[in-house]
């Protein structure tokens, strides 16, 4: 059975992106949508810290970032439980 959302929770959203201007554009995009709160990260790294301190509904990832690159915060993430 799908999984059902409720309306009135707020809905956090991460977004990964090394371009302070993408990231801008995306964030500023999410927080339109009602009962959303955007929390950002400029690279994988920054990433990693954030998520060991809050949970998170969605991540945005951008791949190609230094540091560490977005296949490899993805490939983490998927492994932690």
């Amino acid at each position: 059975m799908p999984e059902t959302f409720d309306m009135a929770e707020e809905y956090r959203f991460l977004v990964v992106e090394d371009s302070p201007t993408m990231r801008q554009l995306v964030t500023s995009s999410l927080r339109r949508l009602k009962n959303t709160h955007v929390t950002e990260a400029s690279n994988g790294v920054d990433a990693l810290k954030k998520l060991s301190e809050s949970k998170f509904h969605m991540l945005i990832v951008d791949i190609n970032m230094p540091l560490m690159d977005g296949l490899k915060l993805l490939s983490i993430v998927r492994k932690d439980a």
